[in-house]
C-alpha cells in the first residue's frame, strides 16, 4: 500500500511477461477504480442520476461507467472483461471507492472523490476500525 500511495501509477509499469494475464475480477474491479481515479476521474457518491436512466451508481448509468472503467484499464485484463458480469463489475468497481483504504488515499492525493453525506468512516466492510492518519486498518 505504501508504494501504491507514494506512486498511483505503479501498477501501470509491471512487466506482462512476468506476470498473469487474467487477473482475477476482485482484483481487477479494485484496479480499477484504483487507475480511473488516479487519471483524474471523479465519483461522486451525492449526485443523483436523472430519471430514466437504468441502472446507475453514484449518479450516472452504467453504460457510462463501462467506457469510463475500460478506459482506465485500457490493454489489462481485456480478455478477462469478455467473459465476465459488467453490470456487476461497474457495480463492485464504483462500491469498491468507499472502501476506507481507497477514501484515504484519495483525500491525500486531492483525487476527485466525494462520498456520501452519512460515511461514516469506520472500516465498514474490512472490519475493526481504521488509522485515517496512515490510510490502514488498525489490527
Amino acid at each position: 500500500m505504501d508504494l501504491l500511495l507514494a506512486n498511483p501509477q505503479l501498477l501501470d509499469k509491471i512487466d506482462s511477461k512476468n506476470v498473469s494475464t487474467l487477473p482475477s475480477q476482485f482484483t481487477l474491479e479494485r484496479y480499477a477504480v484504483w487507475q480511473y481515479l488516479s487519471d483524474g476521474g471523479e465519483i461522486d457518491w451525492r449526485k443523483k442520476a436523472p430519471e430514466g436512466e437504468g441502472y446507475t451508481i453514484a449518479g450516472e448509468n452504467y453504460q457510462v461507467w463501462n467506457i469510463r472503467l475500460k478506459k482506465a484499464i485500457w490493454n489489462r485484463g481485456d480478455a478477462f472483461l469478455q467473459n465476465i458480469g459488467k453490470k456487476q463489475f461497474i457495480h463492485d468497481a464504483i462500491d469498491y471507492s468507499q472502501f476506507p483504504v481507497i477514501a484515504c488515499v484519495a483525500g491525500r492525493k486531492g483525487w476527485h472523490l466525494t462520498l456520501p453525506e452519512n460515511y461514516t468512516k469506520q472500516n465498514f466492510r474490512g472490519g475493526g476500525s481504521f488509522d485515517w492518519a496512515s490510510c490502514r486498518a488498525v489490527e
